[in-house]
Formats: structure tokens, C-alpha cells, sequence
């Protein structure tokens, strides 16, 4: 079972994370590494997110979230669960867990500590988003929260733990605007790509470098 290998992971993400240069296989053409990016930012925002990790027959999961359509850089997009911090957010893990618990319903007291991954800096929104890992000991009950989410992305794994798991598409951004030739993963037939998918491949190359599938 995956959650006897917890502390192995947690050692991992405490002390040996891939980092940006596992961001770099699936930027966008010309995006250059977050920690370069910020130096010229101002006044940027802070939010969180969670990878929010269990168990189902021995298989081990994660929960990915589809954001409705609006006016905005990031409508309708695949993300993480995960949200701008709160001026009452003592710090960004409880901004990651109190947006997780928002979003897909999953009580803050119910996730394990697991650690956290490289931030990623959004030029085009002006965020820094802060990656946490959490362990669900059981299989979550998932209630999605309808102002914020479409729809619940429940997938293995295992899917994007493959060398061919990363392909290429042209994304629409927004009406006048297109980039073609785009890294990224299609989970459940949803094309996931941007912040979400460098969070999913620092972990991915975790996964497949220490072989703790």
C-alpha cells in the first residue's frame, strides 16, 4: 500500500525536489522559470493548492477540478484545487486546505501532512502558487462547490507516470488569441496544461525517479 511509503515520500519532497527544470519540459514556448519570472513582478498575489493524494483498490489517486466559464485569464481551465490566500490564512497550507475544503468538500481534518513542491509564479495573473501534498487515509466523499467548479477530475496516477504522458496541443486563451504547440496532459479526456501541469510533473518525475508506484 502507497501509504506505507508516506515518509519516504515526504523525505523526498522535504529534501530532493526535481524543481523548475521539471517545469521547464511542460512550459509554454518562451515561459521562462518561475523564480527568474517573479524578480520582475510587482506586487504579486500569494495562493495555494493542494495534490490531494488517496487509495482506491490499491490504486493510488489524485482530484483535479475543471473552473466554469467567466470573464477572466483562467476560465474553464483544469486546475488543482487551491485559491488566493485570505487575509484570516495564518499561512498557505491552511490556504491550501481551507480552498480544498471549499472546492471538492474535503475536511482539512481529514488530510495527512504530506509536504510541498516548487512554487510556480503566473505571469499572466500575477500569482504565486504554492503546491502542498496531502494523504487522505480513506477514500474522500467529494461535494463540489458549484460557484466555483464544473466538475470533479478523479484519475489515477499512474496515467501520467509514462514517458509518453506529455503531449502537445493548441490552447485557445480567450477569444483573440491561440498557442499552438503546447505541452501537456489529457486526463480524462480534459486537456490540463500551464501551472497545473508543471505542478503534476514535478511530481510525476518524483514518482517515476524513486519508483514509488
Amino acid at each position: 500500500m502507497f501509504h506505507d511509503r508516506l515518509h519516504e515520500l515526504s523525505e523526498i519532497l522535504s529534501s530532493a525536489l526535481p524543481g523548475e527544470d521539471s517545469h521547464l519540459e511542460v512550459s509554454p514556448l518562451g515561459r521562462t522559470k518561475s523564480s527568474e519570472a517573479i524578480k520582475h513582478a510587482r506586487d504579486f498575489k500569494e495562493s495555494a493548492v493542494s495534490l490531494v493524494l488517496f487509495e482506491e483498490a490499491s490504486v493510488l489517486k489524485t482530484v483535479l477540478i475543471q473552473r466554469p466559464e467567466y470573464e477572466g485569464v483562467h476560465s474553464g481551465q483544469i486546475s488543482l484545487p487551491g485559491g488566493k490566500r485570505d487575509v484570516s490564512d495564518i499561512d498557505l497550507r491552511i490556504t491550501a486546505l481551507r480552498e480544498c475544503e471549499e472546492e471538492v468538500g474535503i475536511s482539512r481534518h481529514e488530510l495527512l501532512d504530506v509536504g510541498k513542491l516548487t512554487p510556480v509564479y503566473i505571469p499572466v495573473s500575477n500569482f504565486s502558487v504554492f503546491p502542498y501534498v496531502f494523504f487522505h487515509p480513506s477514500i474522500p466523499q467529494l461535494v463540489k462547490d458549484p460557484k466555483e467548479v464544473v466538475d470533479i477530475i478523479v484519475f489515477p496516477i499512474q496515467d501520467i507516470c509514462q514517458e509518453t504522458a506529455v503531449r502537445r496541443t493548441t490552447v485557445t486563451v480567450s477569444k483573440n488569441m491561440q498557442l499552438k504547440d503546447v505541452p501537456c496532459f489529457v486526463i480524462n479526456e480534459k486537456v490540463v496544461w500551464g501551472a497545473t501541469a508543471l505542478v503534476l510533473n514535478e511530481f510525476r518525475r518524483i514518482i517515476m525517479n524513486t519508483k514509488l508506484l
